[in-house]
C-alpha cells in the first residue's frame, strides 16, 4: 500500500482545522495564525501515525494528547479549566468529523468523503453555537490584570451596567471580595483596600437606582473579555456577594 505523506498531512490539517474552527466558536476565539499552528501540528501527528513503528501514538491516548498540545498552542498562557474543556471540545469535534468520514468513506467517492466532512462540520457547529446562544450567551470568559498580576473568571454580562467612573469615563466592571481575594490577596477586603493597593490607584464608583450610594473600585491595567483588551477599565467592588462575581458592563461584546 502507498501512503503519500503531503496528502495525509492535508488531510489531518484541514480536518483539523475545521475542528479548531468549532472550539473557536464555543470556547472562544483562537487567532488564525494560532489555528494555522495548531493544525500543522495536527498534521504531523496524523503523519506520524502512518508510520509502522509509531503505531502507539495513534491510540485514544495519543489522540488526547495530540488534542491537549493542540490546545496549549491555541489558547497559552490559559487557565486549566479552559485548557481542559477545550481539549474535551477538539477531541469530540475531531471523533464526530473522523466518524461522519468514515461512514461515508466506506466504497464512496472522494466527493462523498468531503461532503460527509463538511455536513458533519456544519451540524456540529450548528449544535455548539445553538447550546452557545441558549446557556453560555451572557457569560464570557474574562481575565483581568491589576499591579501586573492576572486572574481568570467568568464574568456575566448585563446590557444594564452602565456605570462609569471618573472624567474620563472609565467603564466599570463590578465584583465582590471574592475577585479581591484572587485578585491581590486572600486577606485582601473592600474595608482594607488601601493597605494593598496605592491611592492613586483606588476611586469611587457612585451608583443609582433601587438604591443608590458609593462603591470604592480599582483601577485595572487591563480587562480581556472574550479575547478583546480593554485598557480604560475600573473594578468596582461590592461589599455583599454576588450571585455573579463579576458583572461586565453594556460595552463588553
Amino acid at each position: 500500500m502507498i501512503i503519500y505523506a503531503d496528502l495525509v498531512f492535508f488531510v489531518n490539517f484541514f480536518g483539523d482545522f475545521l475542528c479548531l474552527w468549532l472550539v473557536s466558536a464555543a470556547e472562544g476565539r483562537i487567532s488564525l495564525w494560532r489555528r494555522i499552528a495548531a493544525a500543522a501540528f495536527g498534521g504531523i501527528y496524523g503523519l506520524l501515525c502512518t508510520h509502522p513503528s509509531l503505531h502507539i501514538i495513534g491510540g485514544i491516548f495519543g489522540k488526547i494528547a495530540a488534542a491537549a498540545l493542540m490546545i496549549v498552542i491555541a489558547y497559552m498562557p490559559a487557565s486549566g479549566k479552559a485548557l481542559f474543556r477545550g481539549t474535551a471540545v477538539l477531541f469530540m469535534s475531531s471523533m464526530l468529523l473522523s466518524g461522519g468520514v468514515e461512514l461515508v468513506g466506506v466504497n464512496g467517492s472522494i466527493l462523498r468523503i468531503m461532503l460527509a466532512a463538511f455536513g458533519t462540520a456544519c451540524l456540529v457547529t450548528g449544535g455548539i453555537s445553538l447550546i452557545r446562544s441558549r446557556i453560555y450567551a451572557r457569560y464570557l470568559p474574562c481575565e483581568l490584570c491589576f499591579s501586573g498580576k492576572k486572574a481568570r473568571f467568568l464574568g456575566f454580562y448585563d446590557s444594564g451596567n452602565r456605570l462609569i467612573s471618573g472624567e474620563g469615563a472609565s467603564a466599570v466592571i463590578v465584583g465582590d471580595e471574592r475577585i479581591l481575594k484572587k485578585l491581590i490577596s486572600p486577606e485582601a477586603t473592600c474595608k482594607n483596600l488601601f493597605e494593598w493597593a496605592d491611592s492613586d490607584k483606588v476611586v469611587t464608583v457612585p451608583f443609582t437606582g433601587a438604591a443608590s450610594g458609593v462603591m470604592y473600585g480599582i483601577i485595572l491595567d487591563y480587562a480581556r473579555i472574550d479575547s478583546r483588551r480593554f485598557d480604560d477599565v475600573v473594578l468596582a467592588l461590592s461589599e455583599t456577594e454576588l450571585a455573579d462575581r463579576i458583572v461586565l458592563h453594556s460595552t463588553m461584546v
